[in-house]
């Protein structure tokens, strides 16, 4: 849980005209945690979508799809 007193502080801070230094680095923590979360659900999408797309047990989607056709032939 963040400590709501440093938070509110901080949201105080920055209202009142003058933005400390830490309510940027808190920023930029919050930047890094959304960039690494949408990284996170795109790349479960992204695995959703290739599992449906094939249905068949797949090693990796990519090299699956690519060689399963080679050795067919």
């Amino acid at each position: 849980m963040p400590d709501f007193d440093a938070v509110r502080e901080l949201l105080n801070a920055r209202f009142s005209g003058a933005p400390e230094p830490s309510y940027f680095g808190l920023k930029m923590v919050f930047n890094a945690f959304g960039i690494v979360a949408f990284g996170i659900v795109m790349w479960y999408i992204n695995q959703r979508i290739s599992r449906k797309r094939n249905n068949r047990r797949v090693k990796s989607s990519y090299f699956g799809s690519r060689y399963s056709k080679e050795w067919k032939k």
